[in-house]
């Protein structure tokens, strides 16, 4: 699949109030899947979950497209606030940092939603249904 087919396939799956900002998504996460070697499918599946696109979400200490945890990322909550790349980038790295922990996409979605409980499916279970449908 090339980078306009991906960007296709996910905002094909989205309503029409979502479309431009699932396709900047889109095509953010596809170049921050090259240089991390996370699957572009799952950025773009963990930011519909945890943000619907909005890069401005924040809730508690979490920030951004990803909703990560700025107290354990290397970015502020204003970085991944006000820049894409930087809030798919920072999703990229926990989801990775937690798969070098772990067996599966899976059980790092598990780890990712709990922090090091890793505890409970149901968030992993969301997002790589969510991941299925690009």
């Amino acid at each position: 699949m090339n980078k306009l087919l991906f960007m296709l396939a996910v905002i094909s799956q989205q309503p029409a109030g979502r479309v431009v900002s699932s396709a900047v998504v889109s095509l953010v996460a596809w170049d921050v899947s090259e240089a991390s070697r996370v699957p572009s499918g799952l950025l773009v599946a963990i930011t519909e979950h945890e943000s619907g696109f909005n890069y401005r979400a924040k809730r508690g200490p979490c920030c951004g497209l990803g909703q990560v945890d700025h107290r354990y990322s290397a970015f502020t909550c204003a970085e991944m606030r006000s820049d894409v790349q930087v809030g798919i980038l920072s999703s990229a790295i926990a989801i990775k940092t937690w798969r070098k922990h772990t067996d599966s996409w899976h059980d790092a979605l598990a780890c990712y939603s709990t922090g090091n409980s890793c505890e409970g499916t149901s968030y992993a279970d969301t997002v790589v249904s969510l991941w299925k449908k690009i």
